[in-house]
């Protein structure tokens, strides 16, 4: 779904080629996909991101070819090349357990699950409509420092997570992975695994990668 930004919160063209994927978080807790596209259509604020992400839905606010300006407000970049100009900024909405207003360190920021979900595939569909390598899917915090986005910059485990999720597109669905792994003998209870999968997202994921890593294994 698109809302078209304000004008005056984005540039018309790029002046570079798409070569970055920059992941960002909204610093709101609770917000949604669409009160993000409204407020960045009705005011002018000389800022702006391509998508935003919530646990139901995804819209876009500036056009790819476009840009948008997410990962500026520096004179002092760490990344060598990544700027507004060679990139797609997407935004997830965010959550905090501690409650709003919370600074970026505070620990309390996380992300929905499904949200995550709806984001790596978001990823997944423009890494491979502008052939962007994994490398390549960054956060603003690897543009600058800038703590964003929060849950992936405190936790380094839920990045790698997160990239992890970006290179794999096949056993999606619990009953995939269960069913190979009582195929490769590594489980006998398959009730007993769909039950803790479904329940356990971390141990959903361990199986994944786990089955990803037999196959890789196996075929060399």
């Amino acid at each position: 779904m698109f809302k078209e930004c304000n004008k005056a919160n984005y540039r018309k063209g790029r002046t570079d080629k798409i070569k970055y994927i920059v992941i960002h978080y909204t610093a709101g807790n609770g917000d949604t996909a669409k009160n993000n596209v409204d407020y960045y259509a009705n005011n002018a604020v000389s800022a702006s991101a391509h998508y935003f992400v919530d646990e139901n839905e995804v819209w876009q606010s500036v056009p790819d070819f476009d840009t948008a300006w997410a990962v500026g407000g520096t004179k002092i970049y760490k990344h060598p090349e990544c700027r507004n100009a060679n990139s797609i900024s997407v935004e997830l909405c965010s959550r905090n357990k501690n409650g709003g207003g919370r600074p970026a360190a505070d620990g309390g920021w996380y992300f929905k699950e499904e949200t995550v979900k709806n984001a790596a595939n978001l990823v997944r569909e423009l890494m491979k409509k502008y052939d962007i390598p994994p490398q390549n899917v960054i956060r603003h915090y690897d543009v600058w420092n800038k703590i964003c986005p929060a849950p992936f910059v405190n936790s380094a485990e839920q990045w790698e997570r997160f990239k992890e999720m970006i290179e794999m597109t096949e056993l999606v669905s619990v009953n995939d992975i269960v069913w190979e792994l009582a195929e490769l003998g590594v489980i006998s209870d398959k009730k007993l695994w769909l039950k803790k999968l479904a329940d356990d997202q971390n141990a959903y994921w361990l199986a994944r990668k786990a089955v990803n890593r037999i196959r890789n294994m196996s075929s060399v």
